[in-house]
């Protein structure tokens, strides 16, 4: 009997096997006829991805760091443009060296443009430079993110006011006795911009919308300058016309209109584009001396796409321990829209924390702190990486403080999957 079918049993047999071993390599049967794979071809290559394992892709993390306005005269001061191109790539590229993959550079400080804005007087140290334009050439060269980091309510003092040239936003409010009133008021010989004022809101949506359009960034920032004082006459005027029983919630609603405003307004522009906020690290703080809503900003889509607290605290700081800190803002309830970005005090490094009580010394002890804070912060899956602030501490951490940050860096960036997935 065996004898009689072999001829037809074996065939069959043969069929089957390479039908089931196409269908589990995922080539289509047809393809088995192909002349390539018959006569020796190369077979394709089949990669296991993530998605195989039913993993989450893990997204690349961002390491950021701050580009302020201070270390502009540096960069482009007495220098003509080809010299502050050279000057800028080669901060950059120290920079991405250590793994630095995104950039928040100050496009306005203090109410004055350090680009040609029609929003704001530009900067008179800026001369005939773009400062940003600059930037952002030499950050699309090097495959970097730019951020254009405003400080939303900030400005100059009056003495530098009086001299601004009237023809922007800004300028013509200051020289307006009417509208200055109305959208300004001076804590401390400076000037501010009023929370309360609807103008405030169409000043910052204005600046973030030419930004966008006219220069190759890839989002808008924005600082801890929200409310510069507790005093109840700040805003008193507004407050009595507002109607508001409750001056604390009434300023924080100011705040949290001013961030849905400026969300809208750069998503109109650019759906992909980035905006982003960096409170300070103390979440009572920011509540109760600048009315700022973390909480909610971090719960409620509409506010922010990346909340970066600022945690500038050492593991053995009495009043804000970092690890206990960190863990603080990771738990906040947080819409899927919103990422956590940590920031981390490169500006520390070797100094003496003089607010840390008992732990003011650690920074000079461990001079492995804030490679180990980048670490503590870049492994978990709760945040979305690390923001050093900044840029000029960065480069001059010590050899062996670059290298054990780089070495920090290089491992998250070498891992394919999330910490669970290799467990």
């Amino acid at each position: 009997m065996w004898q009689r079918y072999r001829k037809r049993i074996i065939p069959l047999l043969l069929a089957v096997i390479c039908t089931v071993g196409c269908m589990g390599c995922g080539v289509p049967l047809a393809a088995q006829t192909d002349n390539s794979l018959a006569t020796g071809g190369l077979l394709p290559y089949c990669e296991q991805k993530p998605a195989h394992l039913h993993l989450p892709k893990r997204d690349t993390p961002v390491v950021a760091t701050w580009l302020p306005y201070f270390l502009y005269p540096d960069l482009f001061g007495g220098k003509t443009e080809a010299e502050a191109h050279q000057t800028v790539k080669t901060l950059l590229e120290s920079a991405q060296s250590i793994g630095i993959n995104t950039v928040f550079a100050h496009a306005c400080a203090f109410g004055e443009a350090y680009y040609d804005s029609v929003c704001y007087p530009k900067a008179i140290e800026t001369g005939q430079l773009d400062y940003l334009q600059i930037l952002a050439e030499e950050c699309k060269d090097l495959g970097i993110s730019l951020h254009a980091w405003i400080n939303p309510l900030r400005l100059q003092i009056p003495d530098v006011m009086a001299a601004w040239q009237s023809g922007t936003m800004a300028a013509d409010w200051y020289h307006d006795a009417a509208k200055r009133a109305a959208h300004m008021a001076q804590v401390e010989g400076r000037y501010y911009l009023q929370p309360a004022a609807d103008a405030t809101c169409q000043l910052l949506c204005a600046a973030a919308e030419e930004l966008l359009t006219r220069y190759a960034i890839d989002g808008i920032h924005i600082d801890d300058y929200f409310y510069p004082t507790s005093a109840a006459d700040f805003d008193a005027a507004a407050f009595s016309h507002s109607g508001a029983k409750d001056l604390t919630l009434w300023r924080m609603e100011n705040i949290n209109r001013i961030l849905q405003a400026m969300y809208e307004t750069v998503h109109s522009v650019r759906d992909d584009a980035v905006f982003s906020v960096s409170p300070c690290g103390n979440l009572q703080s920011n509540l109760q001396t600048q009315y700022a809503d973390c909480a909610l900003w971090c719960e409620k889509s509409g506010y922010c796409d990346w909340l970066i607290p600022q945690i500038y605290y050492g593991y053995r700081n009495q009043t804000m321990p970092f690890s206990e800190t960190l863990a603080q803002w990771l738990a906040l309830p947080r819409d899927a829209s919103v990422q956590v970005i940590v920031g981390l005090a490169a500006y520390k490094v070797g100094t003496v924390d003089v607010f840390a009580g008992g732990g003011s010394a650690e920074w000079q002890e461990d001079t492995a702190l804030l490679a180990k804070q980048t670490a503590d912060v870049l492994t978990t899956t709760e945040s979305s990486g690390a923001a050093l602030y900044h840029i000029g501490n960065v480069q001059q951490l010590s050899p062996d403080e670059k290298t054990a940050l780089q070495s920090v860096i290089s491992t998250v960036f070498s891992g394919s999957f999330y910490p669970s997935a290799v467990s």
